[in-house]
Parts: structure tokens; sequence; C-alpha cells
């Protein structure tokens, strides 16, 4: 069983999906964006990346992403050129996850999905929505941690995603409030994962 589970940055996909994966061994939470990442690291994604978009988004082996958002985040075509170089590499580990996880119930995480084959291939879609202001928050907090995101950064990133059309999708959660959000998984779980 596939599950897709997708959003724009901040909406809670990825802490919906551990949510789920914490009441089944069964379930794989797959972060897709963690898959991104990795292939970052790869040798020939880096040069092909620095043939494309120059030579400062590469710095001691190292993808300087702030830098690359700065490009692929304002301009769709160079968006999609990042995309090019990089996608079929996921596409190679996201296949062999679920080869190699026949039993489990695969919840796949990612703002994207919905433009790759494996939306269509799913059993269960599932978006998670909130609105702009409250993405905006959880976001910056958590890039403290992580990296500086600023308000201007985070809107160009956030207008370069896609718009989500309701109909496509079996359930949509409104993630505003943590505990009804957390209510809402568990039925959801009991309702539309374990009867199937």
């Amino acid at each position: 069983m596939i599950i897709s589970i997708v959003g724009k940055s901040g909406s809670g996909k990825s802490t919906i999906a551990k949510t789920l994966e914490s009441l089944d061994d069964r379930m794989l939470h797959v972060d897709i964006d963690q898959i991104s990442h990795q292939v970052l690291t790869f040798p020939e994604v880096q040069a092909a990346l620095q043939n494309t978009f120059g030579t400062d988004v590469v710095i001691d082996k190292e993808v300087q992403r702030k830098v690359l958002g700065k490009i692929v985040f304002t301009i769709p075509e160079q968006m999609q050129k990042l995309t090019d170089i990089t996608w079929h590499h996921m596409e190679q580990i996201i296949d062999q996850i679920i080869e190699n996880n026949p039993n489990k119930i695969i919840l796949l995480d990612y703002v994207l999905l919905p433009k790759t084959k494996y939306f269509d291939e799913s059993d269960l879609r599932i978006w998670v929505d909130a609105p702009y202001e409250i993405r905006l928050e959880r976001v910056i907090k958590r890039a403290v941690q992580e990296r500086d995101v600023t308000p201007d950064y985070f809107k160009k990133r956030d207008s370069s995603g896609i718009d989500y059309e309701e109909g496509k999708y079996d359930i949509v959660i409104n993630n505003v409030n943590k505990e009804k959000t957390q209510a809402e998984v568990k039925k959801i779980y009991e309702k539309s994962i374990l009867r199937r």
C-alpha cells in the first residue's frame, strides 16, 4: 500500500506521516526531501549543477542550497532544470525503497508528489493544508535549527510550488490545531487504512 501525503512547506506533512508511522509498525515514512538532499551529495549531480547554474552553487563538495534556491525559486524554467538533473536519481532511490519493503505501508511525503508517477500509483492521497502565516511561522521556527530562512525567501519558495486540486485527494486535513489534527489522523488510520 502506498499513501501520498502532500502539502506546501510548513503544512505539517512530515508530522502527520510520523504520527501515522507511530500507530502501526508496518508503516514506513519516506521523506522525499531527505532523498533530494542525499542526491545533492552525488558527484555527478554536483557537476551537472555547476555546469547549469554556475560554479558558486557548490563549494567544497557541498551544494549551497540557499544560493541554488534563489535561482530556482524565482524562475520556473530553472526549477525544471534542477528537476531534470536530480529527479531520476531520486526516483531510483524511491523505487528501491518500495521494492525492498513489499509488506510495508509506504508513506510518501513530498510537496511535488502530484507531479510524479507515485501519486497516480497511490492507494490513498492525503492533502495537508494550513494558512500561509502559520506555515511561515513553522518554517522560520524550524529553520533556526536548520538554516536561515527569511520571510522573503519563504515567499519566493512558496510561490514556486504547485497548487493542489482538492478533487484529486481522498482526504484533506486542515492542520491548524495540533490536538484536533492528531485526533483526525487517528480516525483516518482506523477508517481509511486499517479497513483496506
